[in-house]
Formats: C-alpha cells, sequence, structure tokens
C-alpha cells in the first residue's frame, strides 16, 4: 500500500491521531511493513488537534527516529488535508514538519480551511528550509496580507514549484 486516500469519511480529529500514531510507530520499527508514500484525508472534519498530531508524526517518518532503519520506507511524500477545518495552529505545526530534517513532504494540500495571516506567514517561513517541497496548496484561507508577504518571501531560495493562493485574500 502506497496510496491511501480517505476523503469524505468524517475521520475528525480522532482518525486523524490513529493514523498520526500508526505513522510514528513505523517510523520507529527497524523493519516496517508500511510503505505509505500518499494520504489523503481530505474532507473528515479534521481539525487543529488532529492535524497538529500528524505534523509531529511526519517529523519522525523516513527513519528521524534513532534506532530506525536508516531507508525507512515510511516516506509520506504528499499530503492531502483539504477542506477540513484547519486554523494557524495546524498550520504552525506543518510548517514546523516540513523544515524537519527528515521531511519527505513534496506537495501539502492545505487548500479550503481557515489558516489565517499567523498560519500562512509560517509556513512562508518554513519555505527556504524546506528543500523536498515541490507544491503548496493554500487556497479558499482567509491568508490576507502578512501571509502573502511571508510566502513571497519565502519563496525565494525554495525549490516550490507551484504555489496555489487563490480566493485567499492575499493582495
Amino acid at each position: 500500500l502506497t496510496c491511501l486516500r480517505l476523503a469524505r469519511n468524517e475521520l475528525g480529529d480522532e482518525g486523524a491521531r490513529a493514523f498520526a500514531a500508526e505513522i510514528e510507530k513505523a517510523a520507529r520499527a527497524s523493519v516496517s511493513t508500511i510503505v505509505l508514500t500518499e494520504l489523503s484525508l481530505a474532507s473528515n472534519g479534521v481539525g487543529d488537534d488532529g492535524a497538529c498530531a500528524l505534523a509531529v508524526a511526519l517529523k519522525c517518518s523516513g527513519g528521524h527516529y534513532r534506532g530506525a532503519a536508516a531507508s525507512a520506507p515510511l516516506r509520506v511524500t504528499k499530503l492531502d488535508l483539504s477542506a477540513n477545518r484547519l486554523a494557524d495552529r495546524a498550520a504552525v505545526e506543518l510548517a514546523h514538519a516540513l523544515s524537519a530534517e527528515a521531511s519527505s513532504l513534496q506537495v501539502l494540500n492545505l487548500n479550503e480551511n481557515g489558516i489565517g495571516n499567523e498560519g500562512g506567514a509560517a509556513l512562508g517561513r518554513a519555505l527556504p528550509s524546506s528543500p523536498g517541497l515541490r507544491r503548496l496548496g493554500l487556497k479558499s484561507n482567509p491568508l490576507g496580507g502578512g501571509a502573502g508577504e511571508a510566502l513571497a518571501a519565502g519563496l525565494e531560495g525554495s525549490s516550490v514549484l507551484a504555489l496555489s493562493l487563490e480566493n485567499s485574500a492575499v493582495p
């Protein structure tokens, strides 16, 4: 199993925390049977608590924990959390996960959430230290001008090839 798409299943924070626990468990294992690279939890009612748990788990994916296999097969490269209930707290934690040394994320879809200036700015500041990230979706979030400025500044020197900001109150 490399791709798991569970959109529109009403998993909520509890379901997101359960996935986070499994990601952490697989990352800590010296041998893992999980080869998950793509996870979609779009339209599941996931809020900041569930997304923060996922962010913490993503920081350890890919062999970051001591004792984990150097080439651990768990490398989540695409995470879709669009159309949930994420706000600034989740975006800040996801920004920390993006800039973690072991981050393998290449695509992060946060479209249609409630991420504002603080969360958008944190993501913008994380871009230069996120060498693997290629696509970031933030459309239909109430980002505002401060987030727009931080994202624009963060793009310089980043590896991001596509940034979606439609309908995000970015002047």
